[in-house]
């Protein structure tokens, strides 16, 4: 099996490649759009981070000593 990703900045262009694909379905092809952006999961990853930053400083979650992620790495 090979995956590919395609990355269309046209959408004109993206509904006709789309349209084409949709042909190959019956021979096992399955289509999988995502539409989150690279900075949109940048963006969910800081508010997790700062969310988590509070929740440690409420004392509502516990944090681990920066030695245990050294030592990981």
């Amino acid at each position: 099996m090979n995956t590919l990703t395609l990355e269309i900045e046209d959408k004109k262009i993206a509904d006709k490649i789309i349209w084409m694909l949709q042909h190959f379905k019956g021979d096992g092809l399955v289509i999988k759009e995502q539409t989150d952006s690279p900075q949109s999961d940048i963006k969910k990853s800081i508010k997790q981070s700062v969310n988590e930053i509070n929740m440690v400083k409420n004392g509502k979650l516990q944090a681990k000593p920066v030695e245990d992620l050294l030592n990981v790495l």
